[in-house]
């Protein structure tokens, strides 16, 4: 996957729980190198990895949201440079460190990233800490090597530039930590609006859901029994009034290797969010077959298809249905010329 950086730049933000943050910025970008591009990769591809991911669009109200206003300001205006663009950005993220989430944020070294990649262009900010480690020297004499943790990225988020700039929905995405503030906290640094259409939403997954299994290879018993279990996990969720994620529909589904299932999720063009209670109506696609003409109308749950209620003959073109109530049978006589 080639990556083209456009610019990038890393200021530092002090910030300790419960305590006021403060920012170093740097004055300068980050000179291009091999280590830069594969730090940018390694982010690109640690971000894409993530379930627990919500998208939305940008907030109109740009006085309490000024993110987008100075995103504008480079991306479209060009009245400032990247340099310039991201020390506003910084002001806004300490604001709003220091105030939505003062209790639970950290600092670290904020990385902002302006790249393409695959045709798309993004810029993605996040803040990374290190990690203590060990290394070996060229004399095999074992030292310390601490470095910066890009699997543990806990605050980030990502503008698709394109998606924005074209006026798409879902052209700012960010992750949603384990904590409701820290997650408001960076939500509203990015002037995020996240327009939650729970059944367009719930159905995207369901789709989701049907073209994982009708490219995997298991025969029917397996793929009707995990469609089952998607759907005891979505369904159980939606009684509860629980928010759903990923990762957990993706245990429920295949519980000794959730891997394949959460990865295709990830890879999924449809950008799926989670974090919301199902929707009820676009649950009952996995359970129930709907479908009609311009003379009949036929729904069937999907258990039948199983126990034999129902049996399709796609050579002969024909569905049959056993064990039909005699009423009905009597009516579909009367009715017949």
């Amino acid at each position: 996957m080639a990556i083209n950086i456009h610019n990038a730049i890393a200021h530092r933000f002090e910030k300790e729980r419960q305590a006021i943050g403060t920012a170093t910025l740097a004055q300068a970008t980050l000179e291009d190198s091999d280590l830069l591009l594969l730090l940018a990769q390694q982010i690109h591809e640690s971000y894409a990895r993530k379930t627990a991911k919500s998208y939305g669009e940008f907030e109109a109200d740009q006085q309490n949201f000024p993110t987008p206003g100075n995103l504008e300001s480079h991306f479209v205006s060009e009245e400032v440079d990247f340099i310039e663009m991201t020390g506003l950005l910084m002001t806004t993220l300490v604001h709003e460190a220091n105030t939505t989430a003062v209790n639970l944020s950290t600092g670290g070294t904020v990385l902002f990233l302006d790249f393409e990649t695959e045709g798309r262009r993004y810029l993605i900010i996040t803040i990374l800490s290190t990690k203590a480690g060990a290394r070996f020297t060229a004399d095999m004499k074992l030292v310390d090597g601490e470095h910066l943790d890009v699997d543990a990225m806990r605050y980030a988020g990502r503008v698709d530039i394109q998606r924005w700039q074209t006026g798409e929905d879902k052209h700012v995405s960010f992750l949603r930590g384990a904590s409701q503030d820290v997650s408001a906290y960076f939500k509203n640094f990015l002037g995020c609006s996240e327009p939650i259409s729970a059944l367009s939403d719930t159905q995207a997954v369901v789709e989701s859901i049907d073209e994982f299994l009708d490219q995997a290879e298991l025969d029917r018993d397996a793929r009707s029994a995990m469609r089952d279990r998607a759907y005891e996990y979505l369904d159980g969720k939606r009684k509860s009034k629980q928010v759903f994620s990923l990762m957990g529909l993706a245990n429920a589904m295949d519980p000794d290797e959730p891997e394949a299932i959460t990865q295709f999720f990830v890879n999924s063009t449809a950008d799926l969010s989670d974090g919301y209670v199902p929707h009820a109506t676009a649950l009952r696609t996995l359970v129930r077959v709907s479908a009609k003409s311009k003379r009949w109308e036929l729904r069937v749950e999907r258990p039948a298809l199983s126990t034999g209620e129902v049996t399709v003959n796609a050579e002969a073109g024909t569905v049959t249905i056993a064990n039909v109530d005699q009423d009905i049978l009597d009516r579909l006589e009367r009715a017949a010329p």
